[in-house]
């Protein structure tokens, strides 16, 4: 149909907006928290897929592709950062690659260096805000969804339950 594809060129030029709440390792290594807007960090590599694990490449190649992502710490403790994510392109396990290549890797996500887990199926990446156009209305449609309790049970006092992970708007932090 024509919102069908409407819709498709919207993800394949680039035009949807999405944002990602992860909770790493090594808060140290993702930087300091942002006090007002957004202070986006961008990563840009390439990256190499070898059997089911992506990795970043040493150096543009053939069979490389380029990745880029923006992130901003949102909120930090001793043992945990949540960042929030600004995909630029879009890699299969992408942010799960570039964020263990400088050295935070995800909770959860034993595949890329995580040290604990409390779920084998489940890591600390969530979804958490997705805007488009419509494809027929031609009206911008937002889509949030609240950061899920295993994630939010990770965070300490320090960083603010109410706002951070009670967040149902996250395009307010950009």
């Amino acid at each position: 149909s024509k919102a069908a594809g409407r819709l498709f060129d919207e993800f394949k030029y680039r035009r949807v907006l999405k944002l990602y709440a992860a909770l790493v390792h090594n808060p140290a290594g993702a930087g300091e928290q942002s006090t007002g807007p957004p202070d986006w960090r961008t990563l840009s590599n390439h990256l190499e897929r070898k059997r089911d694990t992506t990795r970043i490449a040493p150096q543009a190649g053939a069979k490389t592709k380029e990745a880029s992502l923006q992130y901003s710490v949102i909120g930090h403790d001793d043992r945990y950062a949540l960042l929030l994510i600004r995909l630029l392109t879009g890699r299969k396990h992408q942010i799960r690659a570039q964020l263990a290549g400088i050295g935070c890797p995800i909770f959860g996500d034993i595949r890329y260096g995580s040290p604990e887990h409390d779920n084998p199926d489940a890591i600390g990446l969530h979804s958490c805000h997705l805007r488009f156009i419509h494809p027929t209305l031609k009206t911008p449609i937002a889509i949030n969804s609240r950061l899920p309790e295993r994630i939010a049970s990770r965070l300490s006092p320090v960083i603010s339950i109410d706002e951070i992970a009670g967040k149902t708007n996250w395009e307010e932090l950009c």
